[in-house]
């Protein structure tokens, strides 16, 4: 509840009189936290496809894109024919594929962002009694830190990673892939508190303990 507090007060306090929109009349205070919460994720991806193409850039080397172009194309509601058009959690799956010769990066940022865009029901603004399901935005907090610990953990048969991303640089740790996808992950958390619905996502929480690679669904 304190984190929901505080993000609230964070969030509203940017709110000033030169700011206000006609369709806010029809917004809570809840539409409008989502709506900038929303619009956070969007930025913090374009920043995790940054630092992934800069720890692995033979990927956009090869795309023919321009990073600019990645960041543009992770808010098309697409089914992209290089991705086998794979979306959501398969194309996260996708980016650690031994079969997949193409763009590891675009499909794990983009499998994130159109998994986050279906928890939102593929919508940027929200008005009162349309909002998004609690139980697809937890769902979708799960999913990415189970797209983390694929990150960190999944590996080529000769044991090289499929993707670069944390690890050591000399003797110091950088963690910041995992701290970036932590940030989302509590985020969407931070909305799921937000709307409700905690008792089945209780019980999803048990089986997340158990299962620590499998996606939760996520239904539009």
């Amino acid at each position: 509840m304190l984190r929901v507090i505080l993000l609230s007060f964070l969030l509203l306090s940017g709110c000033t009189s030169g700011d206000f929109e006609p369709r806010r009349l029809a917004q809570s205070d809840t539409q409008l936290i989502i709506e900038r919460v929303r619009n956070q994720l969007d930025e913090d991806l374009d920043t995790l496809i940054g630092k992934l193409y800069a720890r692995n850039p033979i990927f956009l080397n090869r795309s023919g894109f321009t990073l600019p172009q990645r960041q543009r194309m992770l808010r098309d509601a697409r089914f992209y024919a290089e991705l086998d058009e794979a979306r959501s959690t398969e194309a996260v799956r996708l980016a650690f594929n031994d079969d997949f010769g193409g763009d590891r990066v675009f499909a794990f940022v983009y499998g994130l962002a159109s998994m986050i865009d279906e928890s939102y029901g593929r919508k940027r603004e929200f008005y009162l009694l349309d909002g998004p399901s609690g139980q697809f935005i937890f769902n979708s907090a799960r999913n990415i830190d189970t797209a983390t610990f694929l990150l960190r953990t999944q590996t080529r048969s000769d044991g090289s990673p499929y993707l670069y991303a944390d690890g050591y640089q000399g003797d110091i740790l950088n963690a910041s892939f995992s701290q970036l996808l932590g940030r989302l992950s509590a985020k969407q958390d931070v909305v799921a508190d937000m709307l409700g619905d905690g008792n089945q996502r209780q019980v999803n929480a048990v089986a997340r303990g158990v299962f620590t690679t499998v996606f939760l669904p996520i239904g539009l």
